[in-house]
């Protein structure tokens, strides 16, 4: 949920920082979004699992839930032709200002590393964003794309979300809480508390790790594992 929802492991969060003022306190404005963002999604699960459920669907259905599932119900329902529009559109703009905050990090890598205007690099990310996506969307279509015997949308989700996503921010961890100095780390983002301090630390350090190494783990093992 965090990977996802909040961009944790990918560099945007890197990025944004890029944007943002000195003086802003980081801990601050993470409590307010990491409350919100959990909020919404929780209202979101209490809403479209038991829909899922009714409908005689399921949530092992992954990334083709909002596709298959949640359509019926509003099928069912008065004015459903237009409550279902919404919807989607809802589900789209999320989709897509979600695919700019991703852009955003090979847009800044590119005007970095070759000095190109921020247009010529747009234009570059966008060019490949589009082959790709229509390279992905043929999983789906007549054609059937696979590989290594998974539609390859199935595929990139599973490498990208599963495996590399919580490898970078276990990676990302271990090097903030192991090699850059502590002080210069809650200096920058303006910790002083003690209590706050050791919290903080512990949880870089030790217990994120752990965590993310385990989904890492079972992103590759998961499936072996018997229910």
């Amino acid at each position: 949920q965090a990977i996802f929802s909040l961009s944790v492991g990918m560099g945007t969060l890197l990025t944004y920082a890029c944007y943002i003022e000195r003086k802003t306190k980081v801990i601050d404005a993470s409590t307010t979004i990491i409350g919100a963002d959990t909020l919404i999604s929780m209202v979101a699960v209490l809403i479209i699992f038991p829909l899922t459920f009714l409908m005689g669907g399921s949530v092992s259905e992954g990334a083709l839930l909002s596709l298959d599932a949640i359509p019926q119900p509003f099928l069912q329902m008065p004015f459903g032709e237009i409550m279902g529009g919404m919807f989607f559109l809802a589900l789209f703009i999320a989709a897509f200002t979600s695919a700019v905050s991703s852009a955003e990090l090979p847009i800044r890598s590119i005007e970095g590393e070759f000095g190109f205007p921020r247009q010529k690099a747009v234009n570059y990310v966008l060019f490949g964003l589009v082959i790709l996506g229509f390279v992905v969307l043929l999983s789906y279509s007549p054609m059937n794309l696979s590989l290594l015997g998974m539609p390859l949308f199935d595929l990139m989700d599973h490498v990208f979300g599963s495996l590399l996503a919580p490898l970078g921010a276990l990676v990302l961890c271990i090097a903030l809480g192991h090699f850059w100095k502590t002080e210069q780390m809650l200096g920058v983002l303006m910790i002083e508390n003690k209590h706050v301090e050791k919290l903080f630390v512990f949880l870089v350090r030790i217990l994120i790790p752990v965590i993310l190494a385990g989904l890492f783990l079972y992103g590759i093992f998961g499936e072996a594992i018997p229910a």
